[in-house]
């Protein structure tokens, strides 16, 4: 009894003694995450049909042979959720609560039916030699298309958090878009206001076949992150987002990265690309992907990596973009910011919080713009940020008030013709560049020439607005 008593305390003993001496030693624990997240997804399979037929067995069987189109839809879901699963260790874990089929071919906003012939007579399965597939695709009516289906009804009662659209290409036109009956955000795509809706929800449009959707969630966080942090000051945004994402690519479209920085990387630039969807680089380049499980008390540590990382591939799985995904903060607890109003407000160590969830993100932001709180002092007031770089991201912040702009002087200004030459170019980059940086132009609305939204500001809402349709034509 005597000796047990003495074994265990000098067991203990050691255990403790070899605590201490790790943590003395300055161990690194892996980042703590106790939170699950469970989201509800409700999915949606467009698929037209005529004379019997459906169309993406008609034009797209060869994406999932052997398989109905619904089978090809639920196993892309299949693989998205396994895909969350794998990135998070577990810790997301979406969930397919309810299917439905549309066999209508959805409204277009200029009055355009389309048909099975006109699909076919257009290439829109093929090259689509005359545009026509792409320009139409801009057309659809998603209001009527939600509206029609009741698919806020069938959201609401069946719990939904999210909805997934698989349909053929040409029919839909974003890759994501948010609906809701209150101001939401743009999510590279806009926000509808549909009054049949409980609450705001993410809409993603999904794929057929074995393949995630992945890439598409990449630019939803993107779009997320630049909706939460504008408001931040500099050099909060500056160490909390963009040193983990890819500042220095810009504008987006160049052909090479001339980042000396270390960085983790974005949606079409892993962390050793030296170009845009560059994923099968096979040279090694430092990478600070790893250490973003310590946010916010950063150890600088950093890896020398190569795409053997990710298996040299984009969505498929474990490729960049669910390495990059994993890399995302996901810790317990909370960090105090400041933001550039001087206001004072929370934010979760675990960004899937805000990025499963809209209403979240919503919030988030509207913390940052409450009453102006005094600043302790050592921190130093910080006044609005001088950009030398452009956010390589398809982000808009829309539903703020609308002033009437004087010098709104062409209707292709509101597309990014900042220079009403109807020519959207990077001399409209160039001059909407400048009244950023500018603060007589902030003082003076009546002068912009880049307010491309007229919000009366000049901000990174208008930078997307050009960037969006400079790529689009």
């Amino acid at each position: 009894m005597f000796l047990n008593d003495i074994t265990g305390s000098c067991v203990k003993f050691i255990i403790c003694s070899s605590i201490f001496l790790f943590l003395a030693l300055g161990t690194t624990f892996a980042q703590q995450n106790t939170q699950l997240f469970s989201p509800k997804v409700l999915l949606v399979n467009l698929d037209p049909q005529e004379n019997g037929k459906s169309m993406m067995s008609e034009f797209w069987s060869h994406l999932f042979p052997g398989k109905t189109p619904d089978e090809a839809a639920a196993e892309a879901a299949s693989s998205n959720i396994d895909a969350f699963k794998r990135l998070s260790k577990d810790s997301i874990n979406y969930q397919v609560v309810k299917k439905i089929k549309i066999t209508t071919f959805p409204k277009y906003l200029n009055g355009f039916n389309y048909s099975f012939a006109k699909y076919r007579e257009w290439q829109c399965a093929g090259p689509d030699p005359t545009g026509n597939c792409e320009k139409q695709k801009w057309q659809i009516d998603y209001t009527s298309l939600i509206k029609d289906n009741n698919i806020c009804s069938i959201a609401l009662e069946n719990n939904v958090d999210e909805i997934w659209i698989s349909s053929p290409s040409y029919t839909l036109a974003y890759e994501s878009l948010m609906i809701g009956p209150k101001s939401g955000f743009w999510v590279n795509g806009p926000f509808y206001k549909i009054d049949g809706c409980n609450k705001n929800y993410m809409v993603v449009t999904s794929e057929f076949g074995p393949h995630p959707f992945t890439h598409v969630y990449a630019h939803r966080i993107e779009s997320t992150m630049i909706f939460m942090t504008e408001n931040w000051n500099t050099s909060d945004r500056q160490k909390y987002w963009e040193n983990f994402s890819i500042v220095c690519q810009l504008p987006m479209g160049t052909n090479t990265t001339p980042c000396t920085m270390t960085y983790c990387g974005y949606g079409h630039i892993p962390s050793n690309a030296q170009s845009q969807y560059d994923y099968s680089n096979k040279s090694y380049k430092k990478s600070s992907c790893i250490d973003w499980k310590n946010f916010p008390n950063f150890t600088g540590q950093t890896e020398n990596l190569n795409c053997d990382k990710w298996n040299c591939t984009d969505t498929d799985p474990n490729g960049w973009e669910e390495f990059w995904f994993g890399s995302l903060p996901r810790s317990d607890g909370e960090i105090d910011m400041i933001s550039r109003y001087s206001t004072t407000f929370k934010m979760k160590k675990n960004w899937w919080y805000y990025l499963l969830y809209p209403e979240n993100a919503i919030q988030f932001r509207q913390a940052q713009l409450s009453v102006p709180t005094p600043i302790p002092s050592g921190i130093p007031t910080i006044s609005r940020p001088t950009l030398t770089n452009i956010p390589p991201v398809n982000t808009q912040i829309p539903d703020v008030p609308t002033p009437t702009i004087i010098n709104n002087n062409c209707l292709s200004k509101k597309n990014g013709d900042a220079d009403c030459n109807n020519s959207i170019n990077l001399a409209d980059f160039n001059i909407w560049r400048s009244e950023y940086n500018s603060s007589t132009n902030q003082q003076n609305p009546l002068l912009n020439k880049s307010d491309f939204n007229t919000d009366g500001n000049i901000n990174l809402s208008d930078f997307n607005l050009w960037r969006s349709n400079y790529f689009k034509s």
